[in-house]
């Protein structure tokens, strides 16, 4: 399958967003490794005893997403990232959701770097792929829902050429993209926020792609919109 064009507006540039992208292939989604299984259950033994509600709150790349929402005019409360979703997940429930190996996977290094991580199903994208300011005519279906969600003008997100939203902020993701045991292709995202360096950014893209291709069989791709630091 050909991966989706990719765009990003000059203009989200302003806000402080940097991003890329990785398209995989070739993606067995059934089931994880017992090493990986082994790997995440040592790494949130680690997390755990330094996680707390005080943590969440002054960690500043969280803080970062936090800012990105007041530079567009949003509750910081209401559209929490989905980093600090997970971690406050992790915190609550000691563990985090099972869904299936690839959401598990990037799953567990958002809580690890507390950078944005989603995955979209190629299949099921329309066209193009552009990280845009919404217009306030876009349809949005979040994931697990059936109706439709308002969502204003002003706002970033990730459209296709259906004028489908397909992840909100870095806040929450569509219905129609989501990932599934069936998911054979996907564009992986990777967003930071003005507290994140490309440096680190690129690190995490690196790293996402070296898991997935390790435990899922797949073939990936980078696309960069960060530059490294000097």
């Amino acid at each position: 399958m050909k991966a989706p064009d990719i765009r990003v507006n000059p203009l989200i540039i302003d806000t402080g967003i940097i991003v890329n992208f990785i398209v995989f292939k070739d993606i067995d989604n059934h089931k994880l490794p017992q090493s990986f299984v082994e790997y995440q259950r040592s790494l949130l033994a680690d997390i755990l005893p330094e996680l707390s509600k005080k943590t969440i709150k002054q960690d500043r790349y969280l803080e970062g997403y936090r800012l990105l929402r007041e530079r567009t005019g949003l509750s910081k409360s209401r559209y929490i990232s989905s980093p600090e979703a997970l971690l406050k997940y992790l915190l609550k429930n000691r563990g985090l959701p099972c869904v299936n190996p690839l959401v598990d996977i990037y799953n567990l290094l958002s809580v690890k770097s507390r950078i944005s991580i989603g995955a979209h199903d190629m299949e099921n994208i329309n066209g193009y792929l552009e990280l845009r300011f919404t217009r306030g005519d876009e349809t949005f279906i979040p994931m697990g829902q059936s109706g439709l969600t308002n969502v204003s003008a002003g706002e970033y997100a990730y459209v296709d050429a259906g004028n489908d939203i397909l992840c909100r902020l870095d806040h929450r993701q569509c219905h129609k993209t989501r990932i599934t045991e069936s998911t054979r292709s996907c564009v992986l995202i990777v967003q930071g926020n003005p507290y994140v360096s490309a440096d680190s950014l690129n690190n995490v893209t690196e790293e996402v792609a070296e898991f997935v291709n390790k435990y899922c069989g797949s073939e990936s791709h980078i696309i960069r919109y960060s530059a490294p630091s000097d």
